[in-house]
């Protein structure tokens, strides 16, 4: 079946499999995969996410980006997922997106963040791990300790 054509079904379970089916043939599903980061359902596009970010391609960062920028309660998961795979993909691209998520309300985001600045070497990176060294969520503090550790 033609997998994209399954992003506009009914079934949020049939959309899943989906953008799982596309997240496993990896990098040349990669702008299909990335029509279901519109999803309204968040399971799908927290599948998305972890596809992109396993295909580790720069060209999804404007959309991840877009994401993370959503500072809804609701999408604090979907935060996190694009925190990881921005780390993942370590474009130069991926920090600005990964310092603003290092700001983000949800101590989980922070965390996530910490460890995905671990694989930039920019000033600002350090910067940010400074800052959530001085975090006020023991977790946040640990991992940014972790990841200044792995610079």
């Amino acid at each position: 079946p033609d997998l994209l054509a399954l992003k506009d079904d009914l079934s949020p379970v049939v959309r899943l499999e989906a953008a799982g089916a596309l997240a496993g043939l990896g990098r040349p599903a990669g702008k299909a995969l990335a029509a279901f980061l519109q999803d309204s359902n968040i399971g799908v596009q927290v599948m998305a996410i972890e596809g992109l970010g396993q295909i580790g391609s720069a060209e999804h960062v404007p959309a991840l980006a877009a994401l993370a920028a959503n500072r809804d309660p609701e999408t604090t998961q979907v935060r996190f997922k694009v925190a990881e795979a921005l780390g993942r993909i370590g474009a130069p691209s991926a920090l600005a997106p990964l310092l603003d998520l290092a700001g983000d309300p949800e101590p989980a985001v922070r965390e996530q963040a910490a460890h995905a600045l671990a694989r930039f070497d920019a000033p600002e990176a350090k910067a940010a791990l400074e800052r959530l060294l001085k975090d006020p969520v023991a977790t946040v503090r640990n991992a940014a300790r972790q990841a200044a550790g792995r610079r």
